[in-house]
């Protein structure tokens, strides 16, 4: 399952105005923490982020049609993924916000 954002690298380009930002959503899929809900919960105990950004969903290529054809992994990325972002984040405290373009 490969999720993909179109937003995560423009959100931290804006956000160094404010100060830095954390590590990006490669880190993430490395890990297999997309698909594996404990290793995103251990994934956030280790690097203890203040805030999370979930950017992370399911685009269609070679567009949103695709997504007719990928309901599963689309119904994964857009909202069982996010499930266990919101899961992982509430178990550590931590906040976190969640953005879309879908």
């Amino acid at each position: 399952m490969g999720l993909v954002t179109d937003a995560g690298p423009r959100f931290r380009y804006e956000s160094r105005a404010q100060r830095p930002v954390g590590r990006s959503s490669a880190r993430v899929r490395a890990a297999g923490a997309s698909t594996q809900p404990e290793l995103l919960r251990r994934l956030i105990a280790e690097t203890k982020p203040e805030f999370l950004v979930n950017s992370a969903g399911y685009t269609g290529k070679p567009n949103v049609d695709a997504c007719e054809l990928h309901k599963a992994e689309c119904l994964f990325g857009n909202a069982v993924f996010p499930g266990y972002v919101r899961a992982a984040c509430e178990e550590a405290g931590v906040p976190w916000g969640h953005i879309s373009s879908g």
